[in-house]
This record gives structure tokens, sequence and C-alpha cells, in this order.
């Protein structure tokens, strides 16, 4: 009995240090979207009404829709009110510091009173040039699929990262993104795809987040590893967040209150090569110059999968443990790797070969080195890499020609992946067309915003139809001339267009 009490004692001591710690940066917005007073969630933020974040406009052309009493409160707090836009409408936030931000986006598409919010399809922009999410359809699983057991999409099921006590029987969603804010303002903007179509949002986070993206990551490509400059600048959406070896971490032992899912359903590896997991009760050691509790809390760093092979041979199959993950083929992504030596009883014990869809990243890592020479330290990798054509990502942990067979020669505590800005500057499709306000008076028009493969297209058909002409001028000696054929008279002068980005990564 006295042991459970002890035991009892520390765990709730754990939590209340988690809290005490959560991070306090320049800026920490919550919103509670449609709500009317400020609401606090499980892990002690207050979300606070979001009408004074919204221009007047806004806000008096949007409706609110709350659940009804049926859910026997068994649906979190942030979640039971929503936004509902039918026209374009653009959330406004001063922000004290520029420079990277946290971005979440949460949506629960409950039916209730005369709304389905399961039937909302819309697109979300950021500072009106970043498109974060393009026809997307919450109740319909749309542009879910290459993550829909990671963090970015579905919770409360299955393996898929929640932020519920999952009892509910229905799923809420989570979109989380990293974003370059270079103004004091930082603009979000909800569009409806159609005339016919509406957007909705239930609770919104914005927080500083300056140094999680470091400013030159590793580069893996056809040209091998290289380094690149200016990725603190660009954006990100997470995908996955994986505390490897471990259970979940929800919000309340997070300082960043990030989602944390099991790797059961990524995790692959050779037959008998020994790999367990493993649970350190110590104390993680944060230093000045490691990874810091922002970059992830000591609950991943205290679980790891390892791996031990008795003996290392030459094998034409190389031992391995790995984790796959199926992504959009089509972007980059970031993955990072979290390590803390919890396995070894003496420095320079642990070295391993790190791979990326089979081409080796980091020969030989040395946890001890990398920590500064103490054991249970906190450390990270970074790496800019590609999925292969079917949009596979693969992450292995082999053992190394340094490895020593009669100790652990693989180890991974957790991991994550962020798709990448495209060249655009995008981190989803551009919609053909898009419903932007672009009225000083506040009237909705409805613009055009041609695809920019298009806008090519028809540049160059035009540089070559004028080209052509020239030819036939110099021929024919003619005088003739073509003029350009004036806009439809229905087309507003006010149109807005997305801005292009001009986001730079330089390689060094």
């Amino acid at each position: 009995m006295e042991n459970l009490q002890f035991f009892a004692f520390f765990f709730f001591l754990s939590i209340f240090i988690q809290i005490s710690s959560a991070f306090t940066g320049p800026d920490s917005i919550f919103l509670s979207c449609g709500s009317s007073k400020s609401v606090t969630v499980e892990d002690r933020r207050v979300f606070v009404p979001d009408s004074h974040f919204l221009p007047y406009r806004d806000l008096s052309g949007s409706k609110v829709e709350i659940l009804d009493g049926s859910d026997n409160g068994l649906v979190p707090v942030h979640y039971k009110t929503a936004r509902i836009f039918s026209h374009p409408a653009s959330y406004k936030f001063e922000m004290k510091k520029k420079g990277t931000h946290l971005l979440r986006f949460h949506f629960y598409p409950f039916a209730s009173g005369s709304c389905d919010l399961s039937r909302a399809r819309f697109h979300v922009v950021a500072s009106r040039k970043v498109i974060l999410l393009s026809d997307f359809e919450v109740g319909s699983g749309r542009k879910m699929a290459p993550s829909s057991r990671g963090c970015g999409f579905h919770m409360g099921r299955s393996s898929r990262m929640d932020n519920s006590d999952n009892k509910t029987g229905v799923e809420f969603v989570l979109k989380e993104y990293f974003i370059s804010v270079d103004s004091p303002e930082l603009e979000i903007t909800f569009v409806p795809a159609d005339r016919s179509s509406f957007a909705f949002i239930n609770a919104i986070e914005v927080i500083s987040a300056s140094t999680l993206i470091p400013d030159i990551v590793r580069s893996m490509d056809s040209n091998g590893i290289n380094k690149l400059s200016g990725m603190s600048k660009q954006e990100y959406e997470v995908l996955f967040r994986i505390n490897t070896g471990g259970a979940k971490i929800t919000p309340l032992n997070d300082t960043m209150w990030r989602n944390w899912v099991p790797d059961e359903d990524f995790v692959n590896y050779t037959a008998n090569i020994g790999m367990k997991k493993i649970h350190f009760s110590g104390p993680i050691k944060y230093t000045e110059y490691g990874a810091s509790r922002e970059i992830a809390p000591g609950s991943v760093y205290r679980t790891a999968r390892v791996m031990k092979i008795a003996k290392l041979v030459d094998s034409s199959v190389k031992k391995n443990m790995s984790w796959s993950f199926s992504v959009p083929s089509d972007y980059n992504y970031l993955v990072r790797l979290h390590f803390c030596d919890i396995a070894s009883m003496v420095l320079n014990d642990l070295y391993f070969d790190i791979y990326l869809n089979g081409k080796i990243a980091y020969e030989d890592f040395d946890i001890s080195t990398s920590s500064n020479l103490v054991l249970a330290t906190p450390y990270y990798l970074d790496f800019v890499t590609h999925p292969d054509s079917s949009g596979r990502l693969v992450i292995t942990i082999a053992a190394s020609k340094s490895s020593k067979p009669s100790k652990v020669n693989g180890m991974l505590n957790g991991l994550e992946v962020m798709k990448l800005n495209n060249s655009a500057g995008n981190l989803d499709d551009e919609p053909m067309t898009m419903m932007m306000d672009g009225s000083d008076e506040g009237t909705p028009h409805v613009v055009l915003v041609f695809v920019r493969m298009f806008l090519t297209s028809a540049a160059l058909f035009s540089i070559g139809f004028a080209g052509y002409m020239l030819v036939v001028r110099w021929r024919t000696v003619s005088h003739t001339s073509a003029g350009w054929s004036p806009l439809p008279a229905s087309t507003p002068e006010s149109c807005i267009s997305l801005e292009s980005s001009g986001k730079t990564i330089v390689q060094l």
C-alpha cells in the first residue's frame, strides 16, 4: 500500500512539473472559435473567444454552431463550438515577435441544428500567400489518406494520434504547421471552396516557436549529403510525431502541448535482431547545446527501441530496424530523429548507421560525442529528403562497422516527419478557383485564381504566339497588329490573387 502511495505521489508530481514548466513564449494565443466565453481544457490552458480576432464584417457574416448536450461530457470543451463562414473570412493576429510560429487548427465535424459540419469544403491560406489546405473536407477523409495514422489528421481511433479519451466513437482532426512570420501581423483566411460550400473551425493555436526549426539542415539528394540554409524561413506541415518504443503522449505531458503516438503501426524489422523496447527511470539531462524540452519532452527520451545483435557478421541482408511512412510523393520532407543514450553504462559504447530510403544518411553515428559526452542527454538530427516514387519514406537504424557485438548497436527514441513547402511556397495543391474578399466595402467577390502551371503555360503560349506573329509580319511586311482582348466587365477591379512566397533555400 505504501509503495502504491509512493508511486501515485511521484506520478502526480511529474504531471505538476510538466504543467508548471509549460512553454511561455512571446506569442501564445489559444482561441475557442464560436464560444462566447473562455474555456479551460484538460492541460489547463485557457482558450478565449475568437470574436476579438475577426474584423467586424467577417464576424457579422459568420455563424456559430454549438454541440448539443448529447455528448455526455466526452467531447473536449474546445470542440463543442464552431465558427462557420459562408464567405471568405480572415483571423488577424498581432505578433509580438517575428520568426517561426507553431499553428494548430482543431476540427470536429459534428451535426447540430441546421448545419452538418461534415459537409464543409474549404481552403485555408496564411498571410494571403501560403496555401495550407485546399479543397479540404473534414468529414469525408479527403486529403487525409497519406497520413491517416499520423500527427496531422484523425484523432480518436486506432493508433492515430488523438487528444481525446477515445470514448466518443467520432474523430477529431488536428492540422499542425510551422509558419515563418515576417510581419507584425499573421493573417489566416478561411475560404469556402465555392458558392455552395462553407468553412468552419473549432479552435486555433498560435505559439512562438523560433528555436524549433534550425536554419541549416542536412539534405539528401542524388548528389549525396549536403547542407541547406534558409530552412527556418520555410513552411512545414507536421504529418507524423512518433514516440518510439513508448506510449502515447498527450498535450498534458508536453511543454509545447503536442501529441506523440506509439510506433507499432510504423515499425518493421528483420528477424532475429534482438529488438526490444526499453524504459529509463532516471533523470533526463537537458543541456545548453542539446535538445531542449521544447524540442521534445522527457517522456520521449525515457523510452526507446534498441537492437542488440549477438554476433555481427557480413550478410547480404543487413540487420536493422526501420519505420515506414506513406506521404505525398511530390514534396520534400524534414525528418527529425530523436536520440538519448539510456541504454549504455559507459560512454562511446553505442554506434550505428542511419539510412533514409536505403541511402546512408549518417555513418557510425556516435551518440556520446554528439551529446557532449554525457549519458541520458537528448540530441536530435534533422534531414531533408524526398520519398520514392510511390510516396514511401523509410527511416532505418542499422549496426555499423564500429558497433560492438556485446553492446546495443542501434537505438531510436522518437521521430517526426514534416512536409516542406513546394517551390511555390505552398503546402497543398493550388485550387483552380478561390473566393477571396477583396472589397473594402465588405462585399464578397468571386475571384478566379489560376493555377501557376496554367499561368506559366499561358505565358509560354503568348511568347510563342508573339514570336510567330513577328515572323509572319517579317515575311509579309504587314502592318497588321494583334491586340489583347479586354477583361470581362464582370471581373471586379479589386481581384486579389495569391502572392508569390519568395522563399529561398540555399545549398551550402
